[in-house]
């Protein structure tokens, strides 16, 4: 890493801690919970530029006050979409099975049905290839699958 690189990951850095720190205090003073939830959000984000995995703990801050609030729809919304951020920008599959097992366990306990509308198909991506897309859906599917058994 060269020094405008790291630089620049420093001020990422700081960025960071500041949306966090904000967003910690606008929670303990009671600020409008949607502001503090985009400012974790505002966290996470930072940590995604660098490609750090400390972007899943900001999403679980805002998981957290969106749940304190009563708003269990959109906390498991939230997880789902947290966690395709964390698989897509991370690649990180762990975080994001846990966003994904988090929304599961939520709409258990609260007996939420849901059927996914939204699915993103690039088809330039795969150059035409079938097999492509089946091979990483299947290892999607099947890297889920062994996550949740450990679980």
């Amino acid at each position: 890493m060269d020094n405008r690189q790291h630089s620049q990951n420093e001020e990422i850095m700081k960025r960071e801690w500041r949306f966090a720190k904000v967003a910690e205090l606008a929670n303990l003073l009671r600020f409008n919970y949607t502001w503090v939830i985009k400012r974790y959000e505002e966290a996470a984000g930072c940590f995604l530029e660098i490609n750090d995995s400390r972007a899943f703990s900001s999403y679980l801050n805002a998981i957290k006050v969106i749940l304190e609030k009563g708003n269990i729809e959109k906390g498991v919304q939230s997880c789902v979409q947290y966690g395709y951020k964390c698989q897509q920008k991370l690649c990180d599959a762990q975080h994001a099975v846990k966003l994904y097992g988090k929304a599961d366990e939520l709409s258990d306990k609260h007996n939420l049905s849901h059927t996914c509308v939204m699915n993103h198909f690039d088809r330039n991506k795969y150059g035409g290839d079938v097999y492509d897309v089946f091979d990483e859906r299947f290892d999607l599917f099947a890297g889920t699958a062994l996550m949740r058994t450990k679980n």
